[in-house]
């Protein structure tokens, strides 16, 4: 019999390896994210032609999808364990516990479930029951396993479980919006906003007064417009303009003196190490782009800009294209006059002239 659950399981594992979000897969595939969703929550199963599809995509076989064989693991779990997840753990019996969750997490997830162990907050076992029977009595009792003490098969075969059930405790929303909603504050009457996380397919924002924000295409939606007249992100038509704008080399100006400007700010960055840098009206975010790759530790970066469309754009494109494990991004459609964020929440806020234009 087919396993809808852990063919979910197995999807959701290959999308996350591949840094793509539920909407990007769905958009290569020319389907709903909803379908994707259901697909990944044991609900659905893709039809055939799909299968071909992720197959491909994946550079997977279907029966290493379907039935999760050793390609599967192999292929899955080549990479290891990332930098940052090393660096937390120097034990090996960790480290061989999380080793068995990578086949089905991201790194960011895997980075954050190790933060968790570490801080003591969170601990895994399996739970053993045993039931003796006499008469009309009976005896029960249970055991727990602390998962490091697990064997190397047993792990093997108990780690999409235990990759499923951290993702529905720890959250379906994503470690950077989790971080966020400690410093956001509704923009209307200043009390904190708090994640609402109802359906898996949308995230929110509420305060105590009841005003909401949604999150739309990965980017927390305050309401704002560009001006009227300067509506300076309509030069990019679609996603693929805005890569080769991406690919442009800049103005060459900005790079000339003893020392490039943006050697100066990554110099500023290095010396500092903030946990919490917010890009001022940051566009298309020229400006701390490559400093983005070189940051190794922990660190939370809100972009804000007007546009809704362009933040749509940078949140792909940093989740794709420029993924960094130390580095969770948030973007802010807001009014950067009136941000929604907390007085005292920001180490460090960095502009590439969008202040300016401000």
């Amino acid at each position: 019999m087919v396993d809808r659950e852990q063919i979910g399981i197995r999807i959701a594992a290959l999308r996350k390896k591949a840094g793509l979000s539920q909407q990007a897969l769905a958009e290569k595939l020319g389907v709903s994210a909803q379908a994707v969703s259901k697909w990944e929550g044991g609900k659905n199963l893709p039809d055939i032609d799909m299968f071909q599809e992720l197959a491909w995509l994946f550079h997977m076989t279907i029966d290493s999808i379907v039935e999760g064989d050793l390609l599967f693991t192999q292929k899955s779990s080549q990479k290891g364990l990332p930098a940052s997840v090393e660096a937390i753990f120097p034990d090996a019996e960790r480290r061989r516990l999380l080793r068995s969750l990578a086949t089905y997490c991201s790194d960011a997830e895997l980075y954050n479930i190790a933060r968790e162990l570490s801080e003591g907050s969170l601990k895994l076992s399996v739970q053993a029951g045993l039931v003796r029977t006499e008469g009309k009595e009976f005896q029960e009792r249970k055991v727990s396993i602390p998962a490091s003490l697990l064997g190397e098969y047993t792990l093997r075969e108990t780690a999409p479980y235990f990759a499923k059930a951290l993702g529905e405790i720890i959250g379906n929303t994503e470690p950077g919006l989790r971080r966020a909603a400690e410093l956001l504050c509704c923009p209307e009457c200043g009390e904190k906003l708090s994640p609402e996380n109802k359906d898996v397919n949308k995230i929110s924002f509420i305060c105590k007064n009841f005003h909401h924000y949604d999150v739309t295409d990965g980017v927390v939606y305050f309401g704002s417009r560009e001006i009227p007249g300067e509506l300076w992100s309509l030069f990019m038509k679609n996603y693929e303009d805005y890569l080769r704008e991406q690919c442009h080399p800049g103005n060459p100006r900005y790079q000339m003196g003893a020392v490039p400007c943006s050697e100066v700010r990554w110099q500023a960055l290095k010396k500092l190490r903030p946990r919490v840098i917010l890009d001022m009206a940051c566009g298309t975010c020229n400006g701390l782009k490559y400093d983005l790759q070189r940051i190794n530790w922990p660190c939370l970066v809100i972009m804000t800009d007007l546009s809704h469309r362009i933040l749509k754009y940078n949140k792909r494109y940093f989740s794709e294209e420029m993924v960094n494990p130390y580095v969770d991004i948030v973007c802010l459609a807001c009014d950067c006059a009136h941000l929604p964020i907390q007085d005292g929440s920001i180490d460090m806020v960095v502009s590439n002239g969008g202040f300016e234009s401000m």
